[in-house]
């Protein structure tokens, strides 16, 4: 709905202003060998502060959110994502609506392999429309490609992905990225399709669409019970109490790894990256061949600011579970992670 609204406000902004190329694009990703990547090039520390240097002439004089804002977008253009995202939420802190901060946010999140929160600011941005033109296109974009790049996207989050993308071109007509959004949103069409297909396949079976709490057996143990309410809590978002539930139950079985993976997770989607850390470094520890431990440490060491250790996770994936690292693209992470090491 939100989006329909945002067209109808929209479209007199925009016919005559809105024909720049947005600065991200799934097409942008560092890995892609025939795009412009947009942030330039990485740097080590050394390189990093003669840039610095040269900067600082152009930098507000006056402290405040400006300045700010110029040196999160400085450290964002550099691809150190993480000093860019502190700095950004720290300016949303106190302008919860600054120009472009929440935008870039969402890409520093993007890029650093956390989609979910990057969905979620977009989210916002969405919901409470500017009259900057370029900042609600880049945010329409980005939507579509978060659902477009992610392996594992939501019938929720394909059908705003469809939505984002019909609205931009709409818009932007004329923009030089139609080459590259209309199939991409032919693609989205048919994942969401299949997705509801599989739907219908699983309805017109009258057990498979039940919920796994709901598919347990009458004498099913306590233990069984409280992981299937976590899991399926977790499925819906619902987490304070799916970790309320997934507690208990690794309270009663320490060694499921799957229960421990999945309260990593969680930590990870409520900012408690060092927490998320510890845990996933324990799991990897106790269960080496666990493929999902390493992926999700790794996405714990990129939030902890450790893009090395993120690689040496993610290249552990690859080598115990190709497939499963091809699922979840994880030589784009290591491409973009790579190019953050100092």
């Amino acid at each position: 709905m939100y989006l329909f609204l945002l067209l109808i406000l929209s479209l007199s902004i925009f016919q005559t202003s809105c024909q720049k190329q947005p600065s991200v694009s799934a097409a942008a990703l560092p890995s892609a060998k025939k795009a412009v990547a947009p942030m330039g090039s990485s740097t080590n520390n050394a390189d990093l502060e003669k840039k610095k240097l040269l900067a600082a002439a152009k930098a507000p004089v006056k402290p405040g959110l400006a300045q700010d804002f110029f040196w999160a977008e400085f450290y964002f253009y550099e691809r150190r994502f993480i000093e860019a995202a502190q700095i950004f939420s720290a300016i949303l802190d106190q302008d919860d609506k600054y120009p472009n901060a929440r935008n870039l946010l969402a890409r520093c999140f993007y890029f650093l392999g956390n989609p979910d929160r990057s969905h979620a600011e977009l989210d916002f941005v969405l919901s409470h429309p500017s009259k900057n033109a370029e900042e609600l296109l880049d945010a329409l974009f980005l939507m579509g490609a978060i659902a477009l790049e992610s392996p594992t996207s939501s019938t929720k989050m394909l059908q705003k992905g469809i939505g984002a993308w019909e609205t931009y071109l709409k818009i932007a007509p004329k923009n030089n990225l139609r080459s590259k959004v209309e199939p991409g949103l032919k693609e989205l069409h048919e994942r969401l399709k299949a997705n509801k297909n599989n739907s219908v396949a699983l309805t017109a079976k009258p057990a498979s669409h039940q919920t796994r709490f709901q598919k347990l057996s009458s004498n099913a143990k306590d233990f069984e019970k409280r992981k299937a309410q976590g899991l399926d809590a977790f499925d819906t978002e619902d987490l304070l109490l799916a970790e309320k539930k997934l507690k208990e139950a690794l309270a009663l079985d320490s060694t499921d790894v799957e229960i421990a993976t999945v309260l990593g997770r969680i930590l990870i989607k409520t900012n408690r990256f060092s927490e998320a850390l510890l845990k996933f470094q324990n799991i990897t520890k106790k269960y080496p061949k666990y493929s999902p431990g390493w992926h999700y440490q790794g996405m714990a060491y990129m939030m902890n600011a450790n893009p090395q250790k993120a690689v040496e996770s993610w290249k552990r994936v690859i080598h115990l579970d190709p497939q499963y690292a091809a699922q979840f693209k994880l030589q784009d992470r290591i491409a973009v992670a790579t190019s953050m090491i100092q």
